[in-house]
């Protein structure tokens, strides 16, 4: 399969602001959208299961994330389940929470 075209993570938030990729499961890998999956009950409870685990195991150490999405230069993967630093430690609190302030929710 060919890729048509590129897009930046920019253009990428473009389209969810204008609603164009409303009800499909999509996210931006390397630059193309990609269609995922839907998440079956069992999936979901078993990386839910996981974050549990990971949280307790790595508590005041790294930030446990569960089924949100990871902005890069060219992608905005949805992992299941991301393992970050804390933002304390690695000197972006300050720019970290900005982000965070400044997300609207998509509904």
């Amino acid at each position: 399969m060919k890729t048509l075209a590129k897009w930046s993570v920019v253009q990428y938030h473009q389209m969810i602001k204008a609603q164009i990729l409303n009800d499909q499961s999509v996210e931006l890998l390397a630059g193309e959208i990609v269609e995922m999956s839907t998440e079956s009950p069992l999936h979901y409870n078993t990386a839910k299961r996981g974050v549990r685990y990971l949280e307790d195991l790595l508590k005041g150490k790294a930030e446990v994330r569960f089924n949100g999405a990871i902005t890069l230069a060219d992608s905005e993967p949805e992992p299941d389940i991301a393992i970050v630093r804390l933002p304390e430690s690695s000197g972006l609190g300050r720019k970290y929470n900005t982000h965070l302030k400044s997300l609207k929710p998509l509904c």
